[in-house]
């Protein structure tokens, strides 16, 4: 597996936007829908790697306690407002997604194998 070391930066920058910005803005939205009035419930699907860390997943896991955080955070902040927050944070899933070159944008490179399995960088083998 990739350390995080030696991860992309772009690659990095690249899953914080998808798993963190992300998170945010729809976050945002809900909350500007929900300006209509009743109670809300915001899930924010995390993963178990938002609670616990492992060897060559850096940064994946890094964005995954950055989503539970902020879910943290974002529950105080509106619980006066009647809107619960909580985070989803599943075990793995075994997906052929990272080995799909057509999830990769080419400005990032190739993809950095793990060693054991030849899978793309994120391997939650």
């Amino acid at each position: 597996m990739a350390d995080s070391v030696s991860t992309p930066v772009k690659l990095a920058e690249r899953v914080e936007r998808i798993g963190v910005s992300a998170t945010f803005a729809v976050v945002q939205e809900a909350t500007r829908l929900r300006a209509q009035g009743g109670e809300a419930q915001i899930v924010n699907t995390a993963s178990v790697g938002g609670l616990l860390s492992a060897p060559g997943l850096g940064v994946y896991c890094t964005t995954k306690f950055a989503v539970v955080g902020f879910t943290e955070a974002l529950r105080l902040e509106l619980q006066s407002d009647g809107i619960g927050v909580s985070a989803l944070c599943p075990a793995g899933v075994r997906t052929n997604l990272l080995d799909a070159d057509r999830n990769r944008p080419a400005r990032l490179g190739d993809a950095v194998r793990c060693r054991e399995c030849s899978s793309h960088h994120l391997c939650l083998r």
